[in-house]
C-alpha cells in the first residue's frame, strides 16, 4: 500500500525512517512516497500532486504538512468529497483514497492538535490559568489549534460541544494578509465567546512586545514554519517571555531558533518548553488511521511513539 507525504523537504523527515518500523509494528505493508512542493509552488504543481495520488491504484492516502490551504484552493476539483471540517476551514490536512474515491480531510489535524494541547496543558488548564494564547502563524495548524481550543473534537459533533474553559485572549500574528483574513473569517462565529485579535505584521520588535506584554502562564506558539522550512524566528533574542508561560515550537526538527530563545530563559522565567514532536506523532497516526479506517488504542499509539523515539531531534 502506498502512503503519500506532501511536504516541502520530505526526504529530510524522520518519517522516512520511522514508517517502515511502524509498518512492522502494525503488521502491515506501507510504502512512504514523498512529494515535494516548494513554498512558492504553482497551482498546476498542486494539481499534479493530487492527481498522482488519485491515479495510483495502490494509494490509500496521504498526509499533508505545509500546503493545507493551497492544496484545497488549487486542487479542489480533483477531490470527490471533503469532510465537514475541510469545507469549513478550506484546507486539506489528510487525503484518503478508497475504491478510487478521493476525500480531503481536515478533521485529522484538529484531532492531532487536540491531543497535542492535552499533552501540554491537560484538560482544565484555562480554568486554573485564564491567560493568553499568542500564535505566530495563521496557516493550517494555527487554525486547527484555534478550533481545538474552542471545541471538543473528541466528540462526534465538535461544533455542538464548546469548551467550558477558554483562554482570556487569543492572538494570531502573520506576515501574510490573506492568511490573517482567512483565519478571521474562520473565527467569526466564535467572536462572542472570547477576545480574538488578528495582527498582520512583520515587525519583530512588535512581536517581542506582544509576547512580553502577555500575561503570566500564557501559551506562546511558533506556527510559522520558521526554524524548519525557513530559517529564523518570529521573535528576536531580546524578547522576554512572560513568567511561567509555555513556549511551544511546532517544529520537531531543524534550526528551531524559537525553541532556543525560550530555552535561554527557561530557568529565569520558569518556562515550560515543548517542541512539535508529539503533535507530529499525533498528526501522522491520525492520517494513517483515516486511510486504514481503523482506530489505534492508547497502548498502540504509545508503542508507536516509543518505536519512533530514536529518530527524534534533540
Amino acid at each position: 500500500m502506498h502512503f503519500y507525504f506532501i511536504g516541502v523537504t520530505t526526504k529530510q523527515s524522520a518519517m522516512v525512517s520511522i514508517l517502515p518500523l511502524w509498518s512492522e509494528a502494525l503488521n502491515i505493508k506501507l510504502e512512504l512516497i514523498g512529494i515535494d512542493l516548494s513554498l512558492d509552488a504553482s497551482p498546476s504543481q498542486y494539481r499534479e500532486a493530487v492527481a498522482r495520488i488519485k491515479n495510483d491504484p495502490d494509494a490509500i492516502g496521504s498526509v499533508v504538512t505545509t500546503h493545507k490551504t493551497k492544496l484545497f484552493e488549487h486542487a479542489f476539483s480533483l477531490f470527490d468529497k471533503f469532510d465537514t471540517l475541510a469545507e469549513v476551514t478550506k484546507e486539506v490536512c489528510s487525503i484518503t483514497r478508497r475504491a478510487g474515491i478521493l476525500e480531503g480531510l481536515a478533521g485529522t489535524d484538529c484531532l492531532s492538535t487536540t491531543h497535542g494541547l492535552n499533552d501540554i496543558l491537560g484538560s482544565e488548564y484555562w480554568k486554573s490559568y485564564p491567560s493568553d494564547v499568542v500564535c505566530f502563524g495563521a496557516g493550517g495548524v494555527a487554525r486547527s489549534i484555534a478550533l481545538s481550543l474552542l471545541c471538543d473534537f473528541q466528540t462526534s459533533l465538535p461544533f455542538s460541544n464548546p469548551r467550558r474553559y477558554l483562554p482570556n485572549r487569543l492572538v494570531f500574528v502573520d506576515i501574510n494578509s490573506s492568511q490573517i483574513q482567512s483565519i478571521r473569517d474562520l473565527m467569526a462565529p466564535f467572536s462572542d465567546r472570547m477576545q480574538i485579535e488578528f495582527l498582520h505584521q512583520n515587525d519583530i520588535t512588535a512581536n517581542d512586545r506582544l509576547v512580553t506584554n502577555s500575561s503570566e502562564h500564557s501559551l506562546i506558539i511558533n506556527a510559522t514554519g520558521m526554524g524548519k522550512d525557513r530559517p529564523g524566528s518570529p521573535l528576536s533574542n531580546a524578547v522576554i517571555f512572560p513568567k511561567q508561560s509555555i513556549a511551544w515550537d511546532l517544529n520537531y526538527r531543524g534550526e528551531r531558533l524559537f525553541l532556543q530563545q525560550a530555552q535561554m530563559q527557561e530557568e529565569s522565567r520558569k518556562l515550560t518548553i515543548h517542541d512539535g514532536w508529539l503533535c507530529f506523532m499525533h498528526g501522522w497516526t491520525q492520517s494513517i488511521q483515516a486511510s486504514l479506517q481503523c482506530n489505534f488504542s492508547k497502548e498502540q499509539f504509545d508503542h508507536l511513539v516509543d518505536v519512533a523515539q530514536a529518530f527524534r531531534s534533540r
